[in-house]
């Protein structure tokens, strides 16, 4: 089948950025000293990131595995 492999390199690059998505959630709910230097954010503040970070992450993981099984969820 053509084109085959693009499609799991982009289910990969999906799953991938999914689970760096939730840690980087969990990091913004647990007030990690990576997101502290009074910098100002598009949210208003690091709880609201750390949700919004996290239910991007299940969205993109939800895609990759549905693109890896051939579903049309994933396209």
């Amino acid at each position: 089948m053509r084109g085959a492999g693009r499609v799991v390199f982009a289910g990969i690059l999906l799953l991938f950025a999914g689970t760096i998505n939730i840690i980087y959630g969990i990091g913004a709910l647990d007030d990690a000293n990576i997101f502290t230097d009074d910098r100002r954010y598009v949210l208003s503040n690091l709880n609201t990131l750390g949700w919004v970070l996290i239910l991007l992450g299940l969205l993109q993981l939800a895609g990759g595995f549905s693109l890896l099984a051939g579903q049309t969820f994933g396209r």
